[in-house]
């Protein structure tokens, strides 16, 4: 129930592997969550508890609440964009929006403007059907007319069961769970926002096989580091990644030239992208994507966990970057299937 940090390095010829112990053996499993107790019974069968850690996703038993959103079902849909600048939108008109200003402001609004990309942003002001934002969004690529979105982030959203909301200020948990009951009679979990299954930093020669992750708040495998010099040698082979809060394995700037294969992994249900592999487009790394299967990825949208803006959203095989090869994956039920 913590993140596994690999930040040491081998060498070509004796790199370090991390593997199950013995034949046959079950699959080391890292769950980096927390759990929740201290539960306060709140009307319509709301529980809440004081909780300093915000969450990404929270699991009742294992299964994963949805994020409490408006309306509960299908979208809310634009009418008209409004430009603060050629490429930047500062608000837009819904008259169907039926909510009073109270309720709409502060809220987020969650956009998906294209298949492959996640608008949010924070509502400041909301009259005769306008609904103005803190900040633009860059508007060009997918903010328009009849796009649909949702509302988010706020507590009078939990009106369902199966739902959470968190309240940041307050630093508070409320939940409603599936069948209307006392979470102190369930074990309940959060994802940290930020918080990986195992996170690869600044490390090379290393070989990951056969290792399991489930339920991280960011990336169930995270590779990445400061140094040029490392990120090289590193090879992720067998593994499962299931219910990550954003990606089920990412690949975060390797240096030029440098080795990284991803080779016959599992990507299950990550809620914002299966394999992300993101280096400079100019470059000329040696990434080899092979053999994976990434299945259900953002397949809960609206939300089951809290998401930010972003290129990406929903994809599941994302490659960003140079002398990449990806050959023999899997891509089934996703958001968009893949993008390079």
């Amino acid at each position: 129930h913590e993140t596994f940090h690999v930040a040491w390095s081998g060498s070509e010829d004796a790199p370090i592997v991390i593997t199950s112990y013995g034949d046959g053996m079950e699959p080391p499993l890292f769950v980096p969550t927390e759990a929740v107790t201290s539960w306060v019974a709140e009307a319509n069968h709301i529980y809440s508890a004081l909780l300093e850690t915000e969450p990404m996703q929270v699991l009742v038993d294992g299964e994963r609440l949805r994020f409490a959103h408006y309306p509960n079902d299908g979208y809310l849909y634009v009418d008209q964009a409004e430009n603060a600048s050629p490429a930047y939108v500062s608000s837009f008109l819904d008259n169907d929006l039926t909510r009073s200003a109270e309720e709409v402001i502060g809220s987020t609004v969650l956009l998906r403007g294209t298949p492959w990309q996640l608008y949010t942003g924070v509502v400041s002001g909301f009259s005769g059907q306008r609904v103005t934002l803190e900040s633009s969004f860059w508007g060009l690529t997918g903010f328009q007319r009849n796009v649909g979105y949702v509302l988010v982030n706020k507590l009078w959203m939990l009106d369902e069961p199966g739902e959470w909301f968190y309240d940041t200020a307050a630093q508070k948990l409320c939940v409603r769970l599936v069948d209307d009951g006392n979470p102190a009679s369930h074990a309940v979990e959060i994802s940290p926002k930020g918080v990986h299954g195992i996170d690869v930093d600044n490390a090379s020669h290393v070989m990951l096989d056969g290792l399991a992750v489930r339920h991280a708040g960011f990336s169930g495998i995270e590779i990445h580091g400061t140094d040029p010099v490392l990120i090289d040698g590193v090879f992720i082979r067998n593994c499962r990644v299931e219910t990550s809060g954003m990606y089920g394995i990412r690949v975060n700037e390797p240096p030029q030239a440098a080795v990284v294969e991803l080779d016959h992994n599992v990507i299950r249900a990550s809620n914002y992208g299966g394999i992300m592999v993101s280096a400079d487009l100019d470059g000329q790394q040696n990434v080899v994507v092979r053999g994976n299967r990434v299945e259900d990825t953002a397949s809960d949208f609206p939300a089951v966990g809290g998401s930010s803006y972003g290129w990406g959203f929903g994809v599941g095989l994302y490659l960003y970057g140079g002398g990449m090869l990806a050959e023999e994956n899997v891509v089934h039920s996703a958001g968009y299937s893949c993008s390079m």
